[in-house]
């Protein structure tokens, strides 16, 4: 870090720890109505909360093991860090050669590459060699130098990579996937579905800032969400009620470090390889939460006149807050319009 400030250093720190708490649900207030059963541990590199309740506290507690093993398992799979990850084997061996995909990898990468090409680009995980410069992933993050994201940048984008019947290969040498955008969100929904098979009559899966929800609450109170806002800490923004159940909020606020004055996060733009300017934080409500979990990051790098193309997007809603002259403003889709304040 250029400033080699610890203070920032540690500053980076915990925003990669509370990124966890990015969204909050408004619990009922009489938990005696049903037994709740809640667990947190961290996971994918963020604090994964699950909540469930049903008739009998033993069953619900088992489901959330197993749903939490599922997570567990799912990073050992799409995990960049990790060298015995699918991922890092698919980094290392698909340049120019064709790699067999786990139905896990295809299902999250064919989802990828699909809004990768219908954003033109604002949200791409063959990111990963542009990722790797800047370190966030490290203790040291840094701005690396131009010349060097000019060369990485080379190796982005959805026409360099080809998929077919369960294999992936790179086109050029020293591509590398970073599912980062995406895995998480995909990971919730394999959680929530293990709660809802297993019988639990309600519940949420939360992860860093992806939260996906189910059934009938305690008390049969309607669901509600808050946002942490991006700018105060301790402060919430309450959300009304929007008919989809998963939602994700990407914020410069996650992850990030400051060198010569300037905050550097770690949503990339992948058309420049530096940090996306146009927002300061992005939510996107979708039908599953690996949708919303891609789609927030790609709201937030194209900031508020992405609003229009969400609008575009079938069970899709959005809501931009951003920075303009010193004032913070938000724009929202229609169906968020008129279901939020913020001051």
């Amino acid at each position: 870090m250029r400033n080699g400030s610890s203070k920032r250093l540690l500053q980076y720190a915990i925003g990669a720890v509370l990124v966890g708490l990015t969204l909050y649900w408004l619990a009922a207030r009489r938990a005696d109505e049903a037994k709740i059963i809640s667990d947190s541990r961290f996971l994918m590199d963020t604090l994964v909360t699950i909540k469930a309740w049903g008739d009998e506290a033993e069953p619900i507690q088992g489901l959330l093991d197993a749903a939490f093993e599922e997570i567990e398992r799912l990073e050992g799979v799409m995990s960049k860090k990790r060298r015995d990850s699918e991922v890092s084997r698919i980094n290392e061996g698909a340049s120019g050669e064709w790699v067999p995909m786990s139905a896990d990898v295809t299902a999250v990468l064919g989802r990828a590459l699909f809004f990768s090409r219908l954003s033109d680009g604002a949200c791409d995980v063959t990111i990963g060699p542009v990722m790797r410069l800047w370190g966030f992933a490290t203790a040291t993050p840094h701005v690396p130098d131009k010349d060097e994201i000019a060369s990485a940048l080379d190796l982005i984008g959805a026409d360099k990579i080809e998929v077919t019947e369960g294999k992936v290969r790179f086109l050029k040498e020293n591509m590398a996937l970073d599912l980062g955008a995406i895995a998480k969100g995909y990971a919730v929904d394999r959680a929530v579905r293990i709660l809802e098979r297993g019988g639990a009559s309600g519940g949420l899966v939360e992860a860093g800032g992806d939260l996906r929800f189910f059934g009938t609450k305690p008390g049969k109170r309607r669901w509600r969400i808050a946002l942490a806002h991006p700018r105060k800490a301790g402060t919430l923004i309450e959300i009304g009620e929007i008919p989809l159940h998963s939602v994700a909020t990407s914020g410069d606020y996650e992850r990030f470090f400051e060198a010569d004055g300037k905050r550097y996060h770690h949503l990339l733009d992948p058309r420049t390889g530096y940090p996306a300017r146009k927002a300061i934080s992005a939510t996107v409500w979708a039908r599953t939460c690996m949708d919303a979990d891609m789609l927030s990051t790609t709201l937030f790098v194209m900031g508020p006149d992405g609003i229009a193309w969400i609008e575009g997007l079938d069970e899709v809603e959005g809501w931009v807050i951003y920075e303009t002259e010193g004032e913070l403003r938000h724009r929202a889709s229609s169906g968020v319009v008129g279901k939020v304040e913020m001051h």
